[in-house]
């Protein structure tokens, strides 16, 4: 039994075979702003995108519990070959493993390892961005290099016996003859310009506040604040010219509390921010009037209790200032 190797047919003269554009192939890239590595592409589409990620393992898993056959000669040599396939090396399922790299890299590669019989012992998925391909002087696949971090290992494509190292499966790509098209490079450029627009939505959402801000103080500030001016030297402080109006500093009102501590070293006297979005009062029921006609006659007392409460429900829509020791 001969598994994996080359054919017992005679040699037959090959064309050389030649690369086709490098930006449909295994290194290539398309340029523009996002990622170029299949690491940093699989990292923005894959692993930070959970739709993408079910998405992949809904295939993966899918490919994985397919009904498996085998044939060969003899019935023992099928289920061996069966019982290999299924194995689990280092934790990972072959079928499904392999139907996730040809999915996001388009590459597929198997390293087969023989035990002291001479038949194949082991089956281990490859990561394929780490594998290169050495092509002879035609174009056909010598040896297959496979670098792990500063770590890089030769497998011939056949040894002195015919029996193969690496089995590589490929999907159908146009423009190269060593590697498949896979379709992660394809999408990069959406999901970024995807990613990008997500993060733009969520810095306006966390800076919701910022164009409807209000500037609080203390009264006693105030004086500091209407001081401040231009490199021209127009006021920042606008007063307000219509009734019910607050004033504005840099075009934003601005709130008098007394509560605010005074300017002084190390002082958070300004605050600067969304109220409403960033500070929840909380009312606990309504009002309730207490009439008591008997403690102070001939008068009537009237007694009003309400529970209120709050607290900072987002921090970054409300921000301090702290003045410098100087």
């Amino acid at each position: 039994m001969k598994w994996f190797g080359r054919k017992g047919a005679g040699m037959v003269p090959r064309p050389p075979l030649g690369r086709g554009w490098a930006g449909c192939g295994w290194g290539g890239g398309h340029g523009g702003d996002w990622p170029q590595s299949y690491e940093a592409q699989l990292r923005e589409a894959a692993l930070a995108n959970p739709v993408a990620q079910r998405a992949l393992r809904l295939v993966s898993e899918a490919a994985g519990s397919a009904a498996l056959t085998a044939r060969a000669t003899r019935p023992e040599d099928a289920a061996a070959a069966l019982a290999l396939v299924r194995r689990r090396a280092a934790g990972q399922s072959l079928v499904e493993t392999l139907a996730a790299h040809l999915l996001l890299h388009g590459n597929g590669y198997v390293q087969i390892g023989h035990g002291a019989d001479g038949l194949p012992a082991s089956l281990y998925a490859l990561r394929p961005e780490r594998v290169r391909i050495e092509a002879d002087a035609q174009g056909w696949p010598r040896a297959y290099l496979y670098r792990a971090g500063e770590t890089a290992t030769r497998y011939a494509s056949e040894d002195a016996t015919g029996r193969t190292a690496i089995v590589h499966l490929k999907a159908l790509n146009p423009t190269d003859d060593h590697y498949g098209l896979g379709c992660l490079g394809a999408a990069a450029g959406a999901v970024a310009i995807h990613n990008a627009a997500t993060r733009w939505n969520k810095a306006l959402l966390d800076n919701a506040a910022r164009p409807s801000g209000a500037l609080v103080y203390a009264g006693e500030d105030g004086q500091v604040l209407r001081k401040f001016k231009t490199a021209d030297g127009a006021f920042l402080w606008q007063p307000s010219l219509t009734a019910g109006q607050p004033a504005t500093l840099l075009g934003y009102p601005v709130v008098e509390a007394e509560d605010m501590p005074d300017i002084a070293a190390d002082s958070l006297s300004i605050a600067f921010g969304n109220f409403q979005r960033g500070y929840v009062i909380a009312e606990r029921g309504g009002t309730s009037i207490l009439r008591d006609p008997f403690t102070n006659k001939p008068f009537v007392n009237f007694y009003a209790v309400q529970r209120i409460g709050g607290g900072v429900a987002n921090s970054e829509a409300i921000k301090l200032m702290k003045f410098a020791a100087s």
